[in-house]
């Protein structure tokens, strides 16, 4: 028989059924067409919750085979970008005895968004239908690699949402009685004409600080993160800004003494800094968004919330990334040093940090001031240098290095002073040739603009936080007595759906739950809900109090 290729997919027969011509290629066999497809779905392991990807399935061949294998909550997703494929395989889809959506990938990748934020979906596998593929090969296979890695990602900041979503949603709470004295965080974006320097707490921040004077450090504009405020005051240098996320109580000893009074605080709102007293010149705010979450969705509108900035994970990059922010043009340099996401066998940070000074205070005799536990513990693993170095790493903190390689490489005038630690992926620039450039640069210009405070702002925050009050007393009513406690408007409505209502706006309640994708009225899921609102019920009544002072 001879090959006839045509523009439009042709029905050919096959030995044992129909193979397809299309563009100079078989998509099938032509003396088995489904042999092969229906060999590679019995060998599939296919678990609850995988997301199915059928990649140009034409005539669907192992599609009812692979349908009556799967478990529940796997819902199956085909996929064809190339037109003629997608209408030949339309009505094979209709055919099927469930639900199938054929898209193409840019439409795959939106519905597939979707389906992971239910938080039903664990993985996905491929099932490739068709010799179709080969006419987007690279198209599907980064298609599919991105799918993975919003699965990933997904179940990552589940994980630390879990860990961590509470004391995030209880600091913003009390946080925000102390906001509407900050600084608005807008008005530090683009003020900084002077070179920028970026200390972290690791142990180049120490080489560095022996090799170059306190006089030509002091012409930059220094940030540094939490850890290394100490350390640089034991140099006599006091940093013009101090960035800190942190929210739980262990970045309290990074303010012990630490001089920061001529210092502006960039706080994140979910730390634990902002609304505590450290003594700080000022403070500026921002917001790490760490969750899509409906009553940060409210405050947004409400004009209250502050500048966002994308959560990295790592106080060191996010002092980078607010660098980036307050330099005025691109052409201004910003030096970093301290990031070195490594440490020697026997200290993980610099001399003076608090991890340092603690380890300094619990010496004894059979206790000594080398932190060996952490070059040989679990998780430590061997490393080299940018200095050609041994070093010891975990997976987190190489995982920050490559984040930040991933982030800020090719950015321009962004130079790395750091002689010790993981390679950054951005220009290194030795203590000597930066010596030489401070030499020549002039005093540093002042960036701290005058504010006066923002009476609207503290009106909009007494408002919101006389209104959730008011509604969490009626949830807890609502709650305890059942529909007794049901207001006129909502008993048409029933006790369940009040209960929704509220819960919806005020996913703090639950977000941090394992279960917490979505408001349920499960006698079980309620149980936890009536033990959080107290909790939030006096993170009103602090961040009230707190405004009070603000406002005296």
């Amino acid at each position: 028989m001879a090959e006839n290729f045509e523009e439009k997919p042709s029905l050919v027969s096959a030995g044992q059924g129909f193979s397809v011509s299309y563009k100079g290629k078989f998509l099938y066999s032509r003396y088995n067409p489904e042999r092969a497809i229906k060999a590679a779905v019995e060998n599939l392991s296919v678990l609850p919750g995988t997301l199915v990807f059928l990649f140009s399935p034409a005539f669907c061949y192992g599609v009812d085979d692979l349908i009556a294998k799967l478990p529940e909550q796997c819902p199956i997703i085909a996929v064809e970008n190339e037109l003629n494929l997608f209408a030949l395989c339309a009505e094979k889809i209709a055919e099927l005895p469930v639900e199938v959506h054929l898209l193409n990938t840019a439409e795959a990748k939106k519905y597939a968004a979707a389906l992971i934020r239910t938080g039903k979906i664990k993985r996905a596998i491929r099932v490739d239908l068709s010799a179709g593929v080969q006419f987007f090969r690279e198209e599907y296979a980064s298609f599919f690699a991105e799918i993975q890695d919003a699965i990933s990602v997904f179940w990552k900041n589940r994980i630390t949402l879990v860990r961590f979503g509470r004391i995030f949603s209880h600091n913003v709470m009390k946080s925000l009685g102390r906001f509407s004295e900050a600084i608005p965080f807008g008005v530090l974006e683009k003020s900084v004409s002077s070179p920028i320097f970026v200390f972290g707490a690791g142990e180049s921040t120490e080489l560095l600080l022996k090799k170059i004077p306190k006089s030509l450090l002091e012409k930059c504009v220094i940030i540094a993160v939490d850890a290394a405020v100490l350390p640089l005051k034991a140099h006599g240098i006091f940093a013009d800004a101090v960035v800190t996320v942190e929210a739980q109580s262990a970045i309290d000893a990074c303010f012990a003494g630490a001089g920061v009074e001529k210092s502006v605080l960039i706080a994140d709102l979910c730390s634990r800094t902002i609304r505590r007293k450290v003594g700080a010149k000022s403070v500026a705010a921002f917001l790490s968004k760490y969750d899509d979450a409906t009553y940060l969705a409210r405050l947004k509108r409400l004009s209250i919330l502050p500048t966002e900035i994308e959560p990295l994970g790592s106080v060191g990059l996010t002092a980078v990334q607010i660098a980036l922010l307050l330099r005025s043009q691109p052409e201004i340099p910003i030096f970093v040093a301290g990031l070195d996401f490594s440490y020697k066998a026997g200290a993980t940070h610099t001399k003076e940090a608090p991890q340092h000074k603690k380890r300094l205070r619990s010496i004894t005799r059979l206790f000594g001031v080398d932190n060996m536990d952490a070059a040989f513990g679990v998780g430590a693993e061997k490393c080299v240098g940018k200095d050609g170095n041994r070093a010891i790493t975990t997976k987190n903190l190489s995982g920050y290095a490559d984040l930040f390689a991933r982030y800020f490489a090719g950015t321009p005038f962004l130079f790395d002073a750091g002689e010790s630690g993981l390679p950054l992926s951005i220009p290194c620039v030795s203590s000597a040739e930066l010596g030489a450039f401070l030499s020549r640069v002039q005093s540093k210009a002042h960036f701290l603009p005058n504010v006066k405070k923002n009476h609207d702002l503290s009106q909009k925050i007494r408002d919101f936080y006389c209104a959730e009050e008011k509604a969490l007393t009626h949830l807890k009513e609502l709650l305890i007595f059942g529909e007794k406690a049901l207001a006129e408007d909502e008993k048409q409505r029933g006790l369940s759906e009040a209960i929704l209502s509220l819960l919806s706006e005020r996913d703090y309640l639950y977000l941090h739950f394992p279960d917490g994708f979505s408001p349920s009225v499960e006698p079980q899921f309620l149980k936890r809900v009536r033990a959080e609102i107290d909790s939030f019920l006096k993170d009103i009544q602090l961040g009230l109090s707190f405004l009070c002072e603000t406002e005296s």
